[in-house]
């Protein structure tokens, strides 16, 4: 992956048991506008804020207490780092198509005020810098995204989705328990996994 001087990505090694860790690290560099770059099922570029994550994983589906309700969002609950972790794919949240399970390579560990959440997407890409000039509002356009943003990977300028963590939040614990309980029961959606 690839990086520049403020951000550092390394790779830590594990038991063979335990998941393989990529770290994320970041330097004194302005955090409130690092964003961890990841691709959707739909070849389209996702953003959320580095602040609200903790690590990134190579995702393994083994040591997973599994949710059958396959209405709910929620596929299941991993225990990471002693801290048992609701775990969604991005893509059924976001209402893209999944792909099939296997081709799901990483798992971004995020930590809000209200607890842990394990984001399962296809792969990241990058670690970039969005200034505010960068960000275009889409919230009106679509209730699950803040802002459309021009970011460039390599030499090439993409547009990339910053979703509403927010907004995440609620569809999975509701209004009222966000700040209260983070184990509350989801809400159930139409995403079926």
């Amino acid at each position: 992956m690839p990086h520049n001087n403020t951000q550092i990505l390394s790779e830590a090694y594990l038991d063979e048991d335990e998941i393989d860790l990529v770290k994320l690290v970041s330097s004194s560099a302005d955090i409130a506008s690092q964003y961890v770059i990841f691709e959707g099922s739909n070849a389209e570029y996702y953003a959320i804020n580095v602040a609200k994550v903790t690590e990134l994983f190579v995702f393994q589906k083994d040591n997973i207490a599994v949710n059958n309700d396959k209405k709910n969002i929620i596929i299941g609950t991993a225990d990471i780092r002693s801290h048992m972790t609701p775990l969604i794919y991005f893509d059924a949240w976001f209402g893209n198509k999944n792909f099939e399970k296997t081709a799901y390579e990483l798992l971004i560990l995020c930590h809000f005020s209200s607890g842990y959440l394990g984001l399962i997407v296809k792969q990241v890409i990058d670690i970039v810098s969005i200034n505010a000039e960068q960000m275009f509002s889409n919230s009106k356009q679509n209730e699950l995204t803040t802002f459309i943003a021009k970011i460039t990977i390599g030499k090439k300028t993409l547009l990339c989705t910053i979703f509403d963590t927010d907004k995440l939040l609620y569809d999975l614990y509701g209004e009222d328990t966000i700040a209260t309980n983070p184990h509350a029961e989801p809400l159930c959606t139409e995403h079926i996994l």
